[in-house]
């Protein structure tokens, strides 16, 4: 079976320094990748990405695919969102 996979990167920038990335396949909503630089979390950035991500998708759901469980940021960021 081929699966055609199209994905969107998103990449904000502050004073032309990439700060985060995510990364959505389009179709299924999983996100394999969302990372913000360590001086800029906790300022919005990661939500921002992600519902920018979720405008891209043609899935009513989303899934982070890959998370990192030594990183007690990601756990407080999606705490956040329930």
């Amino acid at each position: 079976m081929i699966s055609l996979l199209k994905t969107i990167a998103i990449a904000p920038a502050i004073a032309e320094d990439t700060v985060g990335y995510g990364v959505i396949d389009t179709i299924t909503g999983d996100i394999p990748q969302l990372a913000v630089h360590m001086d800029y979390r906790r300022q919005g950035i990661a939500y921002n990405i992600l519902q920018r991500l979720i405008q891209y998708t043609e899935s009513q759901n989303v899934n982070f695919i890959y998370i990192d469980n030594k990183c007690l940021s990601i756990f407080k960021f999606l705490q956040n969102l329930i």
